[in-house]
């Protein structure tokens, strides 16, 4: 898929999964976590806003929180979320070379809205271990 391409499926709105690169943002975000598109704006030369909605993800996303905010004896154990940083809207700056997310299919979407409304007390990952035999 070129670029081009890449913008018109962004704006169907899919659910995406950060990759590796998202480290090279300045964002809280970390791989393999998982977020709604909103949209999609240009933003100047080549370079384009894509908003996210992280809050349909919030359990799947804990998974993979790094704790690497300072705490008030400065050192790096909170998460973005206990140090105040996490919000359900994120905003990320995207262009030819910097594309840091990929598809999610649409099983992975489908398992994670039946944990969901399951309303399971299990971790994401431990009711997924629960439905298959291990």
């Amino acid at each position: 898929m070129n670029f081009t391409e890449q913008l018109e499926w962004l704006k169907t709105k899919p659910v995406i999964e950060f990759t590796d690169d998202i480290d090279n943002a300045e964002t809280y975000l970390e791989s393999s976590m998982r977020a709604n598109v909103i949209s999609i704006a240009p933003d100047s030369a080549g370079v384009y806003m894509l908003s996210c909605n992280v809050s349909g993800f919030e359990e799947h996303n804990k998974n993979f929180e790094s704790h690497n905010y300072f705490d008030s004896n400065q050192n790096p154990v909170l998460s973005a979320r206990e140090a105040g940083y996490y919000t359900d809207i994120v905003v990320i700056y995207v262009c030819k070379e910097f594309m840091p997310f990929k598809a999610v299919s649409e099983n992975s979407v489908s398992l994670f809205d039946a944990y969901s409304k399951d309303k399971s007390d299990l971790s994401y990952i431990a009711w997924l271990e629960s439905k298959i035999k291990l």
